[in-house]
């Protein structure tokens, strides 16, 4: 009885020819998601910067004693954290997928 080895030659060149092919499209996909990791990036920056601007406007509504626009402005605050947070995330599980391939 004889059993198939895995390592013969006609298998090793066809191992290698698999990996000549997937080779540009996973560079191609490495870049593509790259450029949607820095896309999330940028939008986190943003929305940290806009969430420090409501922050500010909050502290002062509250110390003008104006309590509803210091309500508006937390909740808005709020609602910024809970969307930066699902950004970051995304962009934290895109480069795990970028540093896997």
């Amino acid at each position: 009885m004889r059993f198939k080895l895995p390592f013969r030659r006609e298998e090793r060149s066809r191992q290698a020819r698999r990996t000549t092919v997937l080779s540009p499209r996973i560079n191609d996909i490495m870049i593509q998601l790259r450029v949607q990791s820095e896309k999330l990036r940028r939008t986190y920056q943003r929305l940290i910067a806009r969430d420090r601007e409501l922050f500010e406007a909050c502290v002062a509504a509250e110390q003008e004693l104006d309590r509803d626009r210091a309500t508006i402005y937390a909740n808005e605050i709020a609602q910024l954290r809970k969307m930066s947070r699902t950004i970051l995330k995304s962009q934290i599980s895109l480069d795990k997928v970028i540093l896997r391939l």
